[in-house]
């Protein structure tokens, strides 16, 4: 338990010599693990059946094995590149397909919690963030995934962002123990 504290303190807080505290969000290991996981596993099946296995030459199981090994890469890259970041009143959110977007915290409107699981629309993560900026701000709107953030990630992003954050349905309560 010692070595989660000390690995979220790291990941979540990083106090710079010049200046004030820095906060950065990545992926959990529960994200890891779950999205990682199958892939890894079918991988690992289809290279030892390959390996091991009595084929004939006909059909070999390398494309699927190498396919599944594909399938793990891409979702720990994905997973790798995911990024929010709090510094020196900056908010940033990275993400493998959609680079960087970046507003100053004075210049949030609001974060607009919205969660729809069974409609929710394409290229749009179930759990999302909506950070909608202020009229006349030099920045646009996004959508932050918190889908892959811990309970404590999400509650100190929260916290961090204060009473711009809105919950009109309130579902993020429960989730994140408020």
């Amino acid at each position: 338990m010692a070595d989660h504290d000390s690995n979220r303190e790291r990941q979540d807080r990083t106090r710079r010599l010049d200046g004030p505290p820095q906060y950065d969000f990545r992926a959990d290991r529960f994200s890891y693990i779950a999205l990682g996981g199958l892939p890894f596993v079918f991988s690992l099946l289809f290279t030892y059946f390959t390996a091991v296995g009595n084929y004939d030459s006909d059909h070999p199981a390398w494309p699927i094995a190498l396919f599944a090994y594909a399938i793990f890469v891409a979702v720990l890259l994905y997973l790798r590149s995911f990024r929010i970041t709090i510094c020196d009143g900056l908010l940033s959110y990275r993400s493998l397909f959609r680079g960087t977007r970046s507003i100053k915290l004075s210049d949030i409107k609001q974060a607009k919690v919205d969660v729809r699981l069974l409609t929710t629309p394409s290229r749009r993560p179930p759990y999302a963030l909506f950070v909608e900026p202020l009229p006349g701000a030099d920045a646009k709107p996004f959508v932050i995934n918190m889908k892959l953030l811990g309970r404590e990630n999400l509650r100190r992003l929260f916290d961090l962002l204060g009473d711009k954050v809105l919950d009109e349905k309130h579902r993020m309560g429960g989730v994140i123990g408020r």
